[in-house]
């Protein structure tokens, strides 16, 4: 009977508007391990600077240090994957300069994906038009 009462009240409280914070702490405090996957993602989404005093003290040190330390490694792995350009697949039919697809393929690279990657407020539609632009100036 305890735990059909718990379930619903967590059914009920999932429809209410409770922020990131509110809900990581409830699903600490009453083990609702299903809500804590979503509310740390938004809180490590959420700009530090968004954060308030008070919302850093209810979180406490360690949910904190937690977050900090996975949005770090989250900037890390995107620099990293943001710097390496893959390797590029040489098209036999379409690629007669191997040299200059590779030069095109780096140029597109860096003047594209990667600015998107690490600068996402920059418009797609934009990034995709340098990239078609350097891409033909090759052929």
């Amino acid at each position: 009977m305890m735990e059909a009462g718990r379930a619903f009240a967590i059914t009920e409280l999932e429809h209410c508007h409770l922020t990131p914070t509110a809900r990581l702490l409830m699903a600490q405090h009453h083990r609702i391990s299903s809500w804590v996957p979503a509310a740390v993602r938004a809180l490590i989404m959420r700009p530090p600077s968004l954060f308030t005093l008070d919302e850093y003290e209810a979180l406490g040190t360690r949910n904190v240090y937690n977050i900090e330390k996975a949005r770090s490694q989250i900037q890390h792995h995107r620099l990293c994957v943001a710097f390496h350009s893959p390797n590029i697949i040489h098209e036999e039919t379409l690629c007669f300069q191997k040299d200059a697809c590779g030069e095109a393929w780096d140029a597109s690279w860096w003047g594209g994906f990667a600015k998107h990657y690490l600068h996402p407020d920059i418009p797609s539609s934009l990034i995709k038009k340098n990239i078609q632009r350097k891409l033909l100036q090759t052929y």
